[in-house]
C-alpha cells in the first residue's frame, strides 16, 4: 500500500523501537506507519541521482534558494510528486511560504 512503510526521523535516520520477547530475543524494531509526508519531503529535497534504483527521482529543491523562477520549481515538484502516484490538491511556493497538499490516489 502506497503511503505506508518504514518511518524515518527528521535527520533521515530510521525510526527504531526495539521489541523483545520474554526470552530477550529481538522480535521487531523498525517503525511502520504513514509515510506520505516523508515521501514528499524526500522527493522534494533529493537531487536526481541520489536514489540508486530510481535516478530520475528528485526535485533538488535546495537549489531553489535565491532562485526567482518559482514556476520552474512548481513544475518540477508537481512532476515528481505525480510520478510517485500522488494527486496534488494544492502547491504554493513563494519567498516566504512552501505548502504542499497531496495524497496517494485511492485504488
Amino acid at each position: 500500500m502506497k503511503g505506508t512503510g518504514i518511518q524515518i526521523d527528521l535527520d533521515w535516520d530510521l525510526l527504531i523501537s526495539v521489541k523483545k520477547d520474554a526470552t530477550g530475543k529481538i522480535t521487531g524494531g523498525l517503525l511502520v506507519g504513514k509515510t506520505t509526508a516523508q515521501n514528499q519531503a524526500l522527493i522534494i529535497v533529493a537531487n536526481k541521482g541520489e536514489f540508486k534504483e530510481f535516478p530520475a527521482v528528485g526535485a533538488g529543491f535546495d537549489g531553489a534558494v535565491n532562485d526567482e523562477n518559482i514556476w520552474l520549481w512548481k513544475r518540477e515538484i508537481t512532476e515528481q510528486i505525480e510520478a510517485d502516484g500522488q494527486r496534488i490538491d494544492a502547491l504554493k511556493i513563494s519567498e516566504i511560504e512552501f505548502f504542499l497538499d497531496a495524497k496517494y490516489a485511492e485504488n
